[in-house]
């Protein structure tokens, strides 16, 4: 099931950077930020709407639920992230195993929402950025930790390419244990 799992949550992180080319208003909010197309491709930056449920239509509720992607309010399903800037969250090897999501103005909240714990997102194991940061780490033998994805980003953007994020939480054990 954690393959099915995998391959749900990687489907949905293809679709959400379709939908950011396509979506003007997230283009201009990261244009706003200073993150570049390119950067925003290296991170796989995404949008989420509610096409998300469409799109998985004939997909067994049962890996669906386990991709944290969905959430039950009154009695039905609604994407968790919809309307909002996406951050997939890789493991070590580079498999999304999560995602945060940011709305797009300040006023709405919670500004930041990230994936519930599941069969392979644990947020507490993970590190934003390791993937895409390891080379840089290894070579320089140092590791800049900052707390969030657009912080991460914006230094690797800069050239800074040694720096991960704890996603605005305390650094774990794991996480240390992982750089």
């Amino acid at each position: 099931m954690q393959n099915d799992v995998f391959a749900l949550v990687s489907a949905a992180n293809k679709l959400f950077q379709t939908t950011l080319i396509k979506s003007s208003d997230t283009i201009d909010y990261l244009k706003r930020r200073g993150i570049s197309g390119k950067t925003a491709a290296k991170f796989g930056l995404g949008f989420s709407t509610v096409d998300l449920i469409k799109f998985f239509e004939h997909e067994p509720t049962s890996v669906l639920d386990s991709t944290g992607l969905f959430v039950e309010k009154y009695g039905k399903t609604y994407p968790r992230f919809s309307g909002r800037l996406m951050f997939p969250i890789k493991n070590i090897e580079g498999q999304v195993c999560g995602f945060g999501g940011r709305v797009l103005t300040d006023s709405e909240q919670p500004k930041y929402l990230n994936s519930p714990e599941t069969p392979i997102f644990k947020k507490s194991h993970l590190i934003y950025g390791l993937h895409e940061a390891k080379g840089a780490i290894k070579d320089g033998k140092r590791a800049v930790v900052v707390e969030g994805y657009m912080d991460v980003i914006s230094a690797h953007q800069a050239g800074i390419e040694n720096v991960v994020g704890s996603m605005g939480t305390a650094c774990t054990v794991q996480q240390i244990e992982l750089i």
